[in-house]
């Protein structure tokens, strides 16, 4: 597991009125987890401070987009490069495929050069963008790498206002260098991403959806739509238990976001076990079947921790 950046400065908590970190709150040192040993080793520090921005794994770097420009890590040859610069500062999902990893947006604008999706190649570190999608203006957007075909999850703007209890999104694949739209879905709720998980296009049930439920998924090409069944969640309690981002498919179980996994075969959720220590983990990230999650922010916002706690989820049944 490989860490780098942050800011030593306060916790904002939700909704506060805060200032942005100083300029020496600000961090570029990093470090590496090797979770069969339990042991950490530092890295060398990036060329500039990482705070924010996405990261992804290329099969040999670890790539970062970050305040405007890009760096790459060697973890073999302890090295750091700088790529070309994002194009777009709005991106909120990595995908990687056989031609590069590709950033979405998770809205696409009415405004030109906004809201687009591009292709980094890490070899070269140069940026292309993708086609166009075939949707207006859109919300929610996702999309999800099959091994052949990129597939787009994109919700529109009338129902995007509607969506925290459930409104259908739409589906396109990209074929041949071209969108062809391929269906409506069932009911989708704010944020509710999709990833490729044992053959299938899955929505796994969302942070944002009440009670943890509306979760489906669909064979690629298909307009047959199954729901993912209720996570055995007390609707009362808030769902207090851990809530992770979304790291997408572990080798048993889909990690789509919030407190809750998903098996396919069978056809399962389980519910993460709580984590106070770590009540907005920073860092989460699947080490062969066991999910590790690292740092973030001490519950009631007091202070940043650096800790971290590791679960290996029980085989779906």
């Amino acid at each position: 597991m490989l860490v780098v950046g942050g800011t030593t400065g306060p916790p904002c908590p939700p909704t506060a009125d805060c200032a942005g970190p100083s300029d020496d709150t600000l961090r570029s040192d990093g470090a590496a987890y090797d979770p069969a040993t339990d042991t950490w080793q530092a890295i060398p520090a990036a060329p500039r401070p990482v705070v924010g921005g996405l990261a992804a794994w290329s099969g040999t770097e670890m790539v970062v987009v970050t305040g405007g420009v890009t760096l790459a890590y060697d973890p073999l040859g302890e090295s750091w490069r700088y790529l070309d610069p994002p194009p777009d500062g709005g991106f909120n999902q990595t995908v990687v495929t056989d031609q590069g990893i590709v950033f979405g947006s998770y809205d696409k604008r009415p405004r030109s050069g906004m809201g687009s999706d591009w292709l980094l190649d890490p070899l070269v570190g140069t940026w292309l963008p993708m086609p166009a999608d075939p949707f207006g203006e859109s919300y929610d957007r996702s999309l999800a790498w099959d091994g052949e075909r990129l597939w787009l999850l994109s919700m529109s703007v009338a129902n995007h206002s509607k969506a925290y209890g459930g409104a259908a999104s739409r589906v396109a694949v990209l074929e041949d260098g071209a969108w062809r739209v391929v269906s409506a879905t069932p009911p989708m709720v704010y944020g509710q991403q999709w990833w490729f998980f044992e053959g299938l296009l899955v929505a796994p049930v969302s942070p944002a959806s009440p009670n943890a439920r509306l979760g489906v998924f669909v064979t690629p090409g298909s307009t047959e739509w199954s729901s993912i069944p209720i996570a055995a969640v007390d609707p009362d309690d808030g769902l207090q238990e851990c809530t992770l981002p979304p790291i997408g498919p572990g080798p048993e179980w889909l990690a789509g976001g919030g407190p809750v996994l998903t098996s396919l075969d069978p056809l399962a959720t389980t519910v993460v076990p709580p984590c106070a220590q770590l009540a907005l983990p920073d860092v989460a990230v699947w080490s062969g079947d066991q999910l590790i999650i690292w740092g973030g922010i001490a519950a009631g916002y007091e202070d940043n921790v650096n800790i971290g706690l590791t679960w290996r989820p029980p085989p779906p049944s």
